[in-house]
């Protein structure tokens, strides 16, 4: 069911992807493989990560790790996580 919407909104998809910096792009493909953002410049990540919040790609998620709290930053429609998922594949 997924790879049939992600054909049929081809156009949004094209246009989502053509609005990403390649900061941007590089932390969403980060994400998918698991990893938290971690650049060296904290003002830089902060900057790519709250423009991809205010496009509604992401979002800031608590998360109890053994009593303790922490912000997790996730896919905020699983589907764009879908479509970042595939453009990673597609780069290896």
């Amino acid at each position: 069911m997924i790879p049939i919407v992600l054909r049929r909104a081809k156009p949004y998809f094209r246009e989502l992807r053509r609005s990403f910096s390649a900061k941007e792009l590089n932390l969403l493909y980060r994400l998918v493989r698991g990893e938290q953002p971690q650049l060296e410049d904290k003002a830089d990540k902060t900057i790519i990560v709250r423009s991809l919040i205010r496009k509604e790609i992401l979002q800031r998620e608590m998360v109890c790790v053994d009593d303790s709290e922490t912000i997790h930053i996730v896919f905020q429609v699983p589907l764009v996580q879908k479509y970042i998922e595939k453009l990673a594949a597609e780069e290896i």
